[in-house]
Order: C-alpha cells, then sequence, then structure tokens
C-alpha cells in the first residue's frame, strides 16, 4: 500500500472519529452543514453542451431567528458535447465546400466559493426561505480558455423540510466573463446537520 493510500485512510479514520464530536459543538454554536446534489442548467456554451453536474457542501451560522450567513463551495460539471461543423461561405455545386469545426465538444468544470446570507419566513426554519450571495468562481477547465478566476453572484429559494431535508433554486450569474457559461441555475436536493437547530435567545 502506497504512502498516499495510507494517508487516505488515516485521514478517513480521523474525520470518522471527529465527526460526532464536530457536529455537537456546531449544534451547541447554533450552527449547521450541509451536503447537496443536484444540475446545472444549462451552459449556455457553443451549441451542444449538455446541463452539468452540481455537488455542494456549506456551512452555516444563525445571526437570529430568521437570518443566517453561510459559505459554500459549489462543483459544476458540464459533460462535453457533440462536434458540429458549421459551413463559412456558400459553395457552387461540384466544389468542396469550405468548413470550419466547431468548438464546444470539451468538459466545463467551474469551483466556486461564495459567502451568502439566507433569509427565513419562519422563526421555526421550516418552510422557505431566501438566499443571495456572492463569490470568487475558478474556471478550472474549458475547451476555449486557459483556467481563470471570476466573480460570482447568487440568489435564490429554498424549502427546508422538517430542518433536516432541503431542495434548493439558485441563478448563478458571473460578473464580466469572457467565457460561457455566464449564466446558470443550479437545482438541488441536500440534507442538513444538525437537523434541528436552536432558535438564539
Amino acid at each position: 500500500m502506497g504512502c498516499r493510500s495510507s494517508a487516505s485512510i488515516a485521514l478517513l479514520a480521523c474525520v470518522l472519529h471527529v465527526a460526532p464530536d464536530v457536529l455537537a459543538a456546531q449544534a451547541a454554536r447554533n450552527s449547521f452543514l450541509e451536503l447537496s446534489a443536484g444540475l446545472a442548467l444549462k451552459a449556455s456554451y457553443g451549441v451542444s453542451n449538455r446541463d452539468g453536474l452540481l455537488l455542494a457542501g456549506r456551512a452555516g451560522r444563525y445571526l437570529a431567528a430568521h437570518t443566517a450567513v453561510r459559505l459554500e463551495t459549489d462543483f459544476q460539471s458540464f459533460g462535453a458535447g457533440q462536434d458540429y461543423v458549421a459551413l463559412t461561405a456558400p459553395c457552387r455545386p461540384g466544389q468542396v465546400c469550405p468548413r470550419s469545426a466547431g468548438t464546444g465538444a470539451g468538459r466545463i468544470r467551474i469551483l466556486s466559493a461564495l459567502a451568502s446570507i439566507q433569509y427565513h419566513e419562519q422563526a421555526d426554519r421550516r418552510g422557505f426561505y431566501l438566499v443571495a450571495g456572492f463569490g470568487p468562481q475558478l474556471l478550472a477547465s474549458h475547451p476555449d480558455r486557459s483556467p481563470a478566476v471570476r466573480l460570482a453572484t447568487q440568489a435564490g429559494v429554498g424549502l427546508l423540510l422538517d430542518g433536516a431535508a432541503f431542495i434548493e433554486g439558485r441563478y448563478q450569474p458571473t460578473l464580466g466573463a469572457q467565457a460561457e457559461p455566464r449564466h446558470v441555475v443550479l437545482v438541488s436536493i441536500g440534507m442538513r446537520w444538525p437537523p434541528d437547530g436552536r432558535v438564539p435567545n
């Protein structure tokens, strides 16, 4: 077994050992953790890239009965689309038509780190909530662009069910971006720990 595998096993064992204590401490401080997965709709890139996969994790803390701040990391991965061919000029019968191969067939991967404000409709934090925030976004891979850091903003709405499961939709535009996707809708479902947060005194 290599050093890398041994280190990974040791790290996992450490996480499993300390996780219950960490979660208990977070509950005492009125904080929460969330993990979610879903879809990123739609990379408006070229003509062929498909909707992407979304994975998200976040940590939050309630400042008041209705309001929380949260720090989140989103990973978006848009699969490769189909190559397409575009005609660049009309051609006569019997003549070879000039063509140019279209881009848009490579994978797009995006990593975002956002700070947001979350406002709950109800003081017990169940039901609907609103979220808005911004932060840096790394364009990690792109068929036409080198890696770059951009500024992303977001606004959305969510539904917290019984204090544990939630459904969330967010609109995430990127400011001043030179490469697509510039506008993405993120739809996800997830779970929260601890399931029952306490309202601050």
